[in-house]
């Protein structure tokens, strides 16, 4: 392992998984404002367990915004697309008033 042990704690992760969390907790879920957007092109892989939280929140009829964009997990994205989750976030405060 590493010189500071596993830096994943893997109950954790289970706990707290998004897809987990979904079904889980799919009324707690559907009280949230639920946004999330990736490139095609993550460098990580993350486009994937987008595409799965994509699906399983519309298969458990969970309200969301979800877009895929051309682009990868790095800062020239992140600035490109921080608009959409900024106004996409007022829109929820502004509503939750």
């Amino acid at each position: 392992g590493a010189v500071f042990g596993n830096p994943i704690n893997v109950a954790h992760w289970r706990q707290n998984d998004p897809l987990a969390l979904a079904k889980r907790n799919a009324a707690g879920v559907r009280k949230l404002a639920i946004y999330f957007n990736c490139g095609r092109n993550d460098d990580f892989g993350f486009e994937k367990g987008a595409e799965a939280l994509d699906r399983q929140l519309e298969a458990e009829g969970i309200a969301h915004e979800f877009h895929l964009y051309p682009g990868d997990h790095s800062l020239d994205y992140f600035q490109q697309h921080i608009g959409e989750t900024i106004e996409f976030h007022s829109r929820a405060f502004e509503s939750a008033k």
